[in-house]
């Protein structure tokens, strides 16, 4: 069975394909926190799943994903959308991101952070303070922080976070 990393890299249509089925959460994320002209923060963007819907409406978008792949094929994406250039993709890791303090509006993430997180990884304790301390970091004071689980059209909320 092919690994993450595999997949990111070598299969990217194939998860675009999988993805594109996902269901479009922009009413979700709006439901938390309106999206249009505010600068925001796509950790682990990929495919562009959460990027597509919300790039139209941000006043900026920043892509990061720590595979160059996704972020070809998220950029493709954006631009077959014809969406305005108000969007850039960094290969980046969630704990150490090459991101301004204080620039961000709302950060957003699908599924990303739980492959740094998950227990199954012995680090999970310091990956999750990391990530949380970068977001923390770059997000505007004031600003919160919000985790979600969402699987079909059930929705809740895990936890917020106030900076």
């Amino acid at each position: 069975m092919a690994t993450h990393e595999e997949i990111y890299r070598n299969q990217t249509d194939t998860y675009e394909f999988m993805i594109s089925r996902q269901p479009d959460l922009a009413e979700n994320i709006k439901e938390i926190r309106p999206f249009q002209n505010l600068d925001i923060l796509d950790l682990g963007a990929g495919s562009g799943r959460l990027s597509s819907v919300i790039a139209e409406e941000a006043k900026s978008l920043i892509c990061t994903d720590i595979s160059s792949a996704m972020l070809e094929l998220l950029e493709h994406k954006l631009m077959q959308q014809g969406i305005n250039r108000n969007w850039t993709t960094i290969v980046a890791d969630h704990r150490e991101l090459p991101i301004a303090d204080r620039s961000i509006d709302l950060a957003v993430s699908g599924w990303s952070i739980c492959y740094l997180t998950g227990s199954e990884n012995n680090h999970w304790e310091d990956n999750l303070q990391q990530i949380i301390s970068e977001l923390y970091r770059v997000l505007r004071k004031g600003e919160r922080l919000s985790f979600l689980r969402q699987w079909g059209r059930e929705r809740k909320h895990l936890t917020h976070l106030s900076f």
